[in-house]
C-alpha cells in the first residue's frame, strides 16, 4: 500500500531489537508505519502519546524474538489496540526470509547483511531499504548462508559488509555486488557513495552503539546516515 497511516506502528525492543527494526525498514515504508522502540514490558513515556486517545484504530506489529516482549505486555496490548500482529521468531535469518516471501516476493533488488555481526552495515543500508522499499535478508551468524532461501533469477543481490561477516562463497552463490570497507565506517562510506552521491545533508549517529539509530530510517531515507564515534571522525568531512 502507498497510503501513509500514522496509526500503524512496528514495535521493537529498544535494547535487543535493532536487527528486527532494520529488517522492517522496507515494511515501514510500504505500510506507512513508524518503527517504535519499546521496553519488553511497556511503552516508554516518550511514546505514550501514541496510546493516548485512539487505541481503537491503531494497528500494532510486534517484531522480535521470544524474549523481546513479556507475555503480559502482549496481552495488555491485545486488549487495548484495534489489531496486534505478532511476528516473533528466534531465527533471524529465517524471519527475514519469511518477511521477504510474505511482503516483497517480487522485489528486483535484495540486500544481504549479517544480522548478528553486521548490524552497523544493516544500519548503513536501512535508509536505502526504506526509500526504495527494498528488503533486507539476514545471513546466519557465520555469514555462510541464508536460512531457507535460494537465489532467484532476475534479482539483483547486494551484499553489505566485508567477507568476515558475509562469506565470499555466499556472495558468489548469489552473484552479488559487495559494498564493503575494512571497517564499518568505510562500509558506511561505500553505501553513501553508491546510493547518495549528491547528498548535501548529513545525519550522524553513534556507529559503536547504534541504539540511537533505531527510529532514524524515516528521516534519513533521502540523505542516508553517517556513522561516527566520539574518538575520531574517520575522515567523514571527505564525504561531502
Amino acid at each position: 500500500s502507498s497510503d501513509v497511516c500514522s496509526s500503524d506502528l512496528i514495535l521493537v525492543n529498544q535494547y535487543s531489537g535493532l536487527s528486527y527494526a532494520l529488517m522492517n525498514s522496507a515494511n515501514a515504508a510500504k505500510t506507512g508505519s513508524y518503527i517504535v522502540p519499546v521496553n519488553d514490558g511497556s511503552i516508554p513515556k516518550e511514546h505514550q502519546y501514541f496510546s493516548a486517545s485512539d487505541e481503537s484504530v491503531m494497528n500494532l506489529k510486534l517484531s522480535g524474538n521470544s524474549s523481546s516482549f513479556k507475555g503480559s505486555f502482549i496481552n495488555d496490548l491485545s486488549g487495548t489496540y484495534a489489531n496486534v500482529e505478532k511476528n516473533i521468531s528466534n531465527n533471524l535469518s529465517r524471519a527475514s526470509v519469511d518477511n521477504l516471501n510474505n511482503n516483497f516476493s517480487s522485489a528486483s533488488t535484495v540486500f544481504i547483511v549479517n544480522g548478528d555481526k553486521g548490524l552497523a552495515d544493516a544500519m548503513s543500508i536501512a535508509p536505502v531499504s526504506y526509500r526504495d522499499k527494498t528488503p533486507i535478508l539476514f545471513t546466519t551468524k557465520d555469514g555462510n548462508k541464508i536460512d531457507g532461501y535460494s537465489k532467484k533469477s532476475g534479482v539483483n543481490y547486494v551484499v553489505v559488509g566485508g567477507n568476515k561477516v558475509v562469506s565470499d562463497s555466499l556472495a558468489k552463490e548469489y552473484n552479488a555486488t559487495r559494498l564493503a570497507g575494512d571497517t564499518r565506517y568505510e562500509t558506511n562510506k561505500a553505501v553513501l557513495d553508491r546510493y547518495y552521491p549528491n547528498r548535501d545533508v548529513a545525519y550522524f549517529t553513534n556507529g559503536d552503539t547504534l541504539v540511537d539509530a533505531l527510529s532514524s530510517v524515516h528521516m534519513t531515507k533521502d540523505d542516508g546516515i553517517v556513522l561516527v564515534n566520539n574518538k575520531k571522525n574517520h575522515n567523514l568531512l571527505h564525504f561531502f
